[in-house]
């Protein structure tokens, strides 16, 4: 976001975590992903959707990994993907990424 060059992690100059923003993001507040959602919704309408992957860092972790929704009547859907990273790319770690919507993160839709 805007705000990692004051330093900051997660947040963005206004202050806000935009991992929290995808349910409702404001145009003023939360430009990146207010338009990132217009052009995933303008390109769905024009074309199958087949992945969208937001990649981030961590400040502890190593390797590179992902966070992913759970759908149990699909859980592959979600998990393809990443497996296959792990198998072409030897720093890619399968067994660190984790597929589970917890509560507390639920507006990151």
């Amino acid at each position: 976001p805007d705000g990692v060059i004051n330093g900051n992690y997660r947040c963005s100059l206004a202050g806000c975590d935009l991992n929290r923003r995808w349910k409702k993001p404001s145009k003023v507040l939360h430009p990146t992903v207010f338009h990132t959602k217009k052009l995933i919704k303008t390109l769905a309408r024009e074309r199958q959707f087949a992945l969208y992957c937001d990649l981030h860092g961590h400040s502890r972790k190593k390797n590179v990994f992902m966070y992913g929704c759970n759908y149990p009547s699909a859980p592959e859907s979600t998990r393809e993907f990443p497996f296959l990273m792990s198998k072409l790319c030897d720093f890619f770690s399968f067994n660190h990424s984790r597929f589970l919507m917890q509560r507390s993160k639920e507006n990151t839709d």
